[in-house]
């Protein structure tokens, strides 16, 4: 079992949630200017309102001719007991079933987005599955992998009771 990896500007991967406004300030000044009150955003403590209420979690997991893993690894993010939480399959240009079982899963689960990779490689696939993200957090994962039930509720669940730097 792996854990899901934090996605940085940079690519660079530490176990980890990362708040989708800390990598894109567009998203903070969208959240500041959306659902939030200048009253919630004080000066000194931009996300003190934001890490209180129940955020989506936005899972990227691309995949290339990952077969003979991705049902089990599906399967896993299936069982995630999180409540609001988007799974983005991109798929790198596979040329074996992979796309095939993530539609499966897609057409019972709409939590399950398959996305296709406009460009090639795993960071064009990163960055794509980025991009499309709705959620406020993100993290991403390997189609090689399994996470247990509760991993994401464990990863989040200090960060919404403490805010940013309590993971």
């Amino acid at each position: 079992i792996s854990l899901p990896m934090l996605l940085y500007p940079q690519h660079l991967a530490v176990s980890a949630l990362l708040p989708c406004a800390q990598i894109n300030p567009i998203a903070m000044k969208a959240l500041e200017n959306g659902a939030y009150t200048a009253a919630e955003f004080p000066e000194n403590l931009p996300y003190k309102s934001v890490f209180r209420r129940r955020m989506r979690i936005s899972v990227i997991l691309p995949f290339l001719n990952a077969a003979p893993w991705l049902h089990e690894c599906l399967q896993s993010l299936q069982q995630q007991q999180y409540p609001d939480l988007e799974f983005l399959l991109i798929n790198d240009h596979s040329t074996d079933d992979s796309a095939a079982i993530v539609q499966t899963f897609a057409k019972l689960d709409s939590r399950f987005v398959l996305l296709h990779n406009p460009g090639r490689g795993l960071i064009a696939a990163n960055a794509y599955g980025l991009s499309m993200a709705t959620g406020q957090l993100v993290t991403r994962m390997d189609a090689d992998d399994v996470m247990l039930p509760d991993k994401m509720q464990a990863l989040a669940q200090p960060l919404l009771q403490k805010g940013p730097g309590h993971i």
